[in-house]
């Protein structure tokens, strides 16, 4: 019997099969759920409880110390207007009763204003002190606790710090000219500096770093193209390519003229040249002695193993991957003008040269007659370059300047590579900012 058959009579067996449960199993697990939820309503009583706990604690503890605040003496004005009724005045006295007191003419009652307040308080809280500190000399450096000096000058500097928004405080009736002209409120004195730039210094140090993008282009002359497979020629552009780098300098300027000033000094940048070819033909190309081309033919290959036998094409193939660095040391030579374009800014405007060293060392180029990798061990040579320059700058306190700067570098001379075969042009784009420090001399 297959497993399929064994299930099925299995369940044809006990198909009409029926256990009932027992008559006390539905109560006992009601019972268990009406006390799961009289529990959870009890543990939500328990937080209000402690919350209303809590809340009459505190209230009781806030009421049983009621901040008093002392009374202040108040300013009776001898100014009274002419008046036809009689008015009654009970004054509070500390020390007697209160008892009326009948006046012929009306009296103005005055409070004092929140400042005077705060002088009475401030002068009763220093006396205080005073006799503290002669009583009990060990109690100098406490804080002495006077409830009524505390809610008034809370009160005095609460009115202070609402009153400097720029609309009138309803609470206060205080607006900012008040405030400012108050004698009693803390006043602040801001030393304030004016620097001034010698722009007409006659000698600057300058700094600066650049990021600089490098383009590289293959010169390649036409009488070498019988040398050269047609593949590879036609893509010759895929024997070198651009890259990036960095460029920083160092120089000393001489200004003979408000707008004009000469510049040298030494600069160094890095340079890159990031190569990637990967060129293929099923044309095989028949050399004579001299290493000219002078046919094309297909090759096939035939492998025989065993008795297995397999026929394969012959490939041409033109393969280089490499990153060339070079090393640039620069003495650059350039002319300068600037022209103010607002106050304290300037835009510069930059014709010069470079005489540069480039050094390398284990540079790759493809030897595209041997059609093989040519790798140079140890690459020098000397190369002059033309370089415009823009930039924008500003006086930076009484330091110097600071700015930014575009550049422009044509390298005048191509670099010959793999034994003279073809050359690389070299151009760099230069972004960067500098630093101008003039120098009393």
């Amino acid at each position: 019997m297959n497993p399929e058959e064994f299930d099925k009579t299995l369940k044809n067996t006990f198909k009409n099969e029926y256990l009932p449960p027992r008559e006390d199993l539905w109560n006992n697990i009601s019972t268990q759920l009406d006390d799961k939820k009289k529990m959870s309503y009890w543990l939500l009583l328990i937080p209000l409880v402690l919350i209303s706990i809590g809340s009459l604690f505190f209230y009781n503890s806030k009421k049983s110390n009621p901040v008093v605040a002392e009374s202040s003496p108040k300013i009776i004005s001898t100014e009274v207007p002419q008046t036809n009724t009689n008015t009654q005045i009970i004054a509070k006295n500390s020390e007697s009763k209160p008892e009326p007191i009948l006046v012929s003419e009306a009296v103005e009652i005055t409070k004092p204003s929140t400042q005077e307040k705060f002088v009475q308080n401030t002068q009763k809280s220093k006396e205080i002190e005073t006799n503290q500190n002669i009583n009990n000399p060990e109690q100098i450096s406490k804080p002495i606790n006077s409830s009524s000096n505390l809610a008034e000058t809370v009160d005095y500097f609460n009115m202070y710090f609402r009153g400097l928004k720029l609309f009138k405080n309803k609470i206060f009736n205080y607006t900012i000219p008040e405030l400012v002209n108050n004698e009693f409120a803390p006043k602040h004195t801001y030393k304030s500096r004016s620097y001034t730039l010698n722009e007409d210094a006659k000698w600057w140090l300058n700094f600066g770093v650049a990021q600089q993008f490098n383009f590289n282009s293959v010169m390649m002359p036409s009488k070498n193209e019988i040398y050269v497979h047609k593949e590879l020629w036609k893509n010759k552009e895929y024997l070198t390519s651009s890259g990036n780098g960095f460029a920083a300098y160092s120089t000393l300027s001489y200004k003979f003229n408000k707008h004009f000033n000469i510049e040298t000094g030494f600069s160094y940048g890095r340079r890159t040249e990031d190569i990637k070819m990967d060129v293929s033909s099923f044309d095989i190309a028949a050399r004579n002695a001299n290493n000219e081309i002078v046919q094309y033919a297909r090759i096939k290959l035939w492998y025989i193993v065993g008795f297995d036998t397999t026929f394969y094409d012959a490939i041409a193939g033109f393969n280089l991957a490499v990153k060339n660095k070079y090393n640039v040391f620069s003495v650059p030579l350039n002319f300068n003008s600037e022209f103010k374009i607002s106050k304290e800014s300037f835009i510069g405007l930059t014709l010069g040269s470079n005489f540069s060293y480039i050094t390398a060392k284990n540079i790759k180029h493809y030897d595209v007659v041997n059609e093989r990798i040519y790798t140079e061990t140890k690459s020098r040579h000397f190369n002059l370059s033309l370089n415009p320059k823009i930039s924008l700058f500003t006086n930076f306190n009484d330091i110097g300047q600071i700015g930014i700067y575009s550049a422009y570098q044509m390298y005048m001379n191509p670099m010959d590579v793999a034994n003279k075969q073809y050359q690389i042009k070299m151009n760099d784009l230069q972004l960067g900012f500098f630093f101008k420090k003039p120098l009393n001399w």
